[in-house]
């Protein structure tokens, strides 16, 4: 299978099952961001590191073996079609933030532990939180630059991301 039609692939199943990511060969799992972007993370203890996205690029494709540069002969980027295996995309991320902070974020926004995450990015620009929100488009996200956030701004940015995506 050639890398688009891997792409249209993932997509597709994506699509159809809103709020969970694609196992992927590398350890990894494919999402869907804003809608039609593919990304991935790795997976740690069955857990998506979504802190430490990248976009899915052409540049880890091997076209001899039509599959990821990590997956020698392909067959684990054809189970991946094949035979999906989907993990939950959005927890609470209990060992990034503080569990007081994540507990009473989810407790004022009245949400469960499934559905919304909030994990810490770290870029050239600084360290910012992260709200992620599962929708029938795909993964959407907020940033909050975290030097300037604490608790009270969080969980009003939480909320009023939540809401909007749920309009």
């Amino acid at each position: 299978m050639t890398y688009e039609r891997t792409l249209e692939a993932y997509r597709s199943l994506l699509k159809a099952n809103p709020g969970h990511g694609l196992l992927i060969p590398g350890d990894c799992v494919a999402f869907l961001l804003d809608s039609d972007q593919l990304y991935a993370c790795q997976v740690q203890d069955g857990r998506p590191l979504l802190a430490w996205m990248f976009p899915i690029t052409a540049e880890a494709w091997d076209d001899d073996d039509e599959a990821w540069l990590c997956d020698a002969g392909g067959l684990e980027t054809a189970d991946a079609i094949n035979d999906p295996q989907f993990v939950p995309l959005l927890i609470w991320d209990r060992q990034t933030l503080e569990s007081e902070t994540v507990a009473a974020v989810a407790a004022k926004v009245g949400t469960s532990d499934q559905g919304v995450a909030i994990s810490i990015e770290r870029n050239n620009e600084g360290t910012f939180y992260v709200i992620w929100k599962a929708t029938a488009q795909g993964v959407k996200r907020h940033r909050l630059h975290a030097g300037s956030t604490d608790a009270r701004r969080l969980e009003a940015h939480a909320r009023g991301f939540i809401e909007q995506m749920n309009q």
